[in-house]
Order: C-alpha cells, then sequence, then structure tokens
C-alpha cells in the first residue's frame, strides 16, 4: 500500500499528463492475473487460485495420462509373461511328443522375447536359423520348421480361394499356392540331398 502511494505521488510530481498515467481498474487487473479486493490492494492469494485452476487441471490431466500409460506397460507386461507361460508349457509338451529340436528352441526363444518384451528378437532369430541351418546346412530339422511354415500357408490360401468371389482374386491366390507348393518340394530336395536315403 505505501508504494502505490509513493507511485502516486511521483506521478503528481512529475507533471505527466492523466491520459498517460497508468489505469487500472479491478477488472483489467483481475484479467491480467492480479486480483484486487475492494480496497485497491493487490491480493496474491485471490491471483493465486485464479492462475491455480489452470494448472491443476494440467496437473490432472498428466496424472491421467501417466496411469493410463503406467495401466498398458502392466497390461503389456502381463500378457507377456501368459504368452511365455505358456510357450514354456508347449515346450514341455513338444519334448513329450518328440517334436522337432529347431521347433523347440524357436518356442523357447519366443518365450524369451516375450519376457524382454522385444518380439524384433524372435523375428531375427526365426531368420538367422532358417538361412543358416535350413538353407545354409541342410540341417533337416531346420527345414521342416520351414516346410511346415508353407505347408500351414498353403492350407490357409486354400481357404482364402474357396472364399473368392472374383475369379481374378482366385488366379492371384492360386498363384501364390503354386509358389509355396514349389517351396516345399525344393526344401524337400535339400533334405535329401543332405540325407539321401
Amino acid at each position: 500500500m505505501a508504494a502505490d502511494i509513493e507511485n502516486a505521488l511521483k506521478w503528481l510530481d512529475s507533471g505527466e499528463p492523466a491520459k498517460n498515467r497508468p489505469h487500472k481498474t479491478p477488472a483489467t487487473a483481475f484479467s491480467e492475473g492480479h486480483a484486487i479486493d475492494y480496497m485497491g490492494q493487490n491480493n496474491p492469494a485471490a491471483a493465486g487460485a485464479v492462475e491455480g485452476a489452470g494448472t491443476l487441471q494440467r496437473k490432472i490431466d498428466q496424472r491421467k495420462a501417466e496411469k493410463a500409460e503406467v495401466s498398458a506397460i502392466y497390461r503389456r507386461y502381463h500378457e507377456n509373461m501368459k504368452a511365455a507361460g505358456t510357450a514354456t508349457a508347449d515346450i514341455l509338451k513338444g519334448m513329450d511328443a518328440g517334436a522337432n529340436i529347431y521347433s523347440l528352441f524357436l518356442m523357447a526363444v519366443k518365450a524369451l522375447s516375450c519376457t524382454i518384451s522385444d518380439t524384433g528378437y524372435y523375428a531375427a532369430v526365426e531368420k538367422k536359423l532358417l538361412a543358416v541351418y535350413g538353407r545354409g546346412l541342410c540341417e533337416p530339422g531346420a527345414l521342416e520348421v520351414e516346410i511346415d511354415q508353407a505347408a500351414q500357408r498353403v492350407a490357409m490360401l486354400t481357404a482364402a480361394e474357396d472364399r473368392a468371389e472374383e475369379e481374378a482374386d482366385r488366379q492371384r491366390i492360386r498363384s501364390a499356392i503354386a509358389s509355396h507348393r514349389a517351396l516345399i518340394a525344393k526344401l524337400e530336395e535339400m533334405k535329401k540331398t543332405r540325407n539321401p536315403a
């Protein structure tokens, strides 16, 4: 209050015209973020309340977003742990059934990629396994993995051919089936060259 009186006295002493004097009503002060009480004095508590409302809403929105993000992370974590548990059970079942060791290895890699939340890891290992041990070294087990995958795709394509409505689509699907069957024949031939009967 004393500072306001001093400023008013300085203005009176300066001889400036009234039009140059800063004019603040309670409404303009409020819109500028400064609340003035009825006595004309600044009220920092009221100004903080006005500024704090927007800040509070931003904090609430930020916390909601953080909570949603954390929930999504935990949901993904639990899904990955469930997938890893399923994969480990499948590995044990496969061992009991005498499954291909390369298929079991890929199941183990899938379980590992779920626990580390890196699906790219599984794809990279599968690609290298099929390239190096399958086509490179002609290991029958690795070739069998690729043959099984191609056979599954042939089955899906055959079902899609039956559902296709247009002849052009059926022709494209037949072409894909033929190329998959050629791949299977090629892989079978590679198995025979590695292990001649």
